[in-house]
């Protein structure tokens, strides 16, 4: 994995990540780094827009958030998670200035699904203070072919993987006050997402497609 290679020998006291085939501010860096000065945080993040192959949309983030009310972690959960996960904020390492002395971990190499959500809830459960950018900062190419819109068999495996460890990281880092269904409706969002694509593209029949989803569905709902 190039991000933890990046990581595992970098000497420079704060850490960023930008893909290659995205489009950053020219400001990002002086904007990250100001931010998390002057706010004496340990994280400091911006808002993200997104851009076809031929650069012809724009998609640019509106987020529904008040950013200038999160100053702590514990800001991050309950009913703040399913925008921050769903607008990027929260889950993407990209946008971000991280502080290298609080990364312990690196990517999970073992989860192609949710390892930037995993990377973000290992390094938040190190630090306290966070703070944002109100400002688009960070521009990402849609790629049709990205993990989000194709389907893969042990897609469901991953999802349920992604689930267990990241209700054990919301423990740590919220504790018992932090209400999960908030992170299994993000769940149920991703089941039904990726079901409709095994429907399209899945090589199973249709009963066992049906099945499956079925017991994914009944084993992730909100009732039990």
């Amino acid at each position: 994995n190039a991000r933890n290679y990046g990581i595992k020998n970098s000497t420079a006291n704060y850490i960023m990540f930008v893909d290659s085939d995205d489009i950053v501010d020219g400001n990002i860096v002086e904007s990250l780094y100001t931010c998390l000065k002057e706010n004496d945080s340990d994280l400091s993040g911006g808002l993200l827009a997104t851009f076809d192959g031929n650069y012809q949309e724009s998609e640019l983030q509106k987020c529904q958030i008040d950013l200038e009310e999160i100053k702590e972690v514990r800001d991050l959960g309950n009913e703040n998670f399913p925008n921050h996960y769903m607008s990027g904020i929260f889950n993407s390492p990209c946008c971000k200035l991280y502080k290298n002395i609080y990364i312990n971990k690196g990517f999970d190499t073992e989860q192609w699904l949710g390892e930037d959500l995993l990377f973000n809830l290992n390094y938040l459960k190190n630090i306290k203070k966070v703070s944002y950018v109100n400002r688009n900062l960070y521009f990402a190419r849609r790629g049709i072919q990205s993990t989000t819109n194709t389907f893969k068999k042990d897609v469901f495996i991953q999802l349920e993987n992604l689930e267990e460890k990241t209700f054990d990281l919301f423990v740590k880092i919220f504790g018992g006050q932090y209400e999960f269904s908030v992170f299994k409706e993000t769940l149920q969002w991703h089941i039904i997402y990726y079901s409709l694509l095994m429907f399209k593209n899945g090589d199973e029949s249709l009963p066992k497609k049906l099945h499956i989803f079925k017991y994914l569905y009944n084993r992730h709902s909100l009732d039990t």
